[in-house]
């Protein structure tokens, strides 16, 4: 049995999920199996997928949306770099059921070198731009 204690969270989640997916459990318990595919390589690419399938969906739902409003705070690091988190806020109307929905989603945390309006204004440009 391993111990999952040191194994990080991304692999704790995997035995985790292994316990209730046969095919899982046989990859984990498969002696013969070397390949595991589970190097932080692998589970890197499998975050980045996971990210950017996540991101599509929430670009999908801000397009039909017919209001949204960007939020953003940030604090100065001890290196002076502004660490900015940015939210986007926005309404889902659904017209068979006559019902809005208010959604927040967290788009992520930014670096900014200067904290200037032109800075900000550039670095929400960027990130509407990159989520399409």
């Amino acid at each position: 049995i391993i111990t999952l204690y040191h194994l990080g969270n991304f692999l704790q989640m995997v035995y985790l999920l292994a316990e209730f997916d046969p095919i899982m459990s046989e990859l984990l318990n498969d002696e013969k199996k070397k390949n595991k595919y589970l190097s932080w390589k692998i589970q890197n690419e499998l975050i980045d997928i996971l990210a950017s399938s996540t991101r599509h969906l929430l670009c999908e739902d801000i397009k039909r949306s017919q209001w949204f409003s960007i939020i953003m705070d940030s604090t100065l690091d001890i290196t002076k770099t502004d660490q900015v988190s940015i939210v986007i806020r926005y309404v889902i109307l659904d017209y068979e059921t006559r019902n809005l929905t208010i959604e927040e989603s967290f788009l992520g945390f930014f670096c900014i070198q200067e904290h200037g309006a032109k800075n900000y204004e550039q670095l929400i440009t960027n990130v509407i731009l990159e989520l399409g």
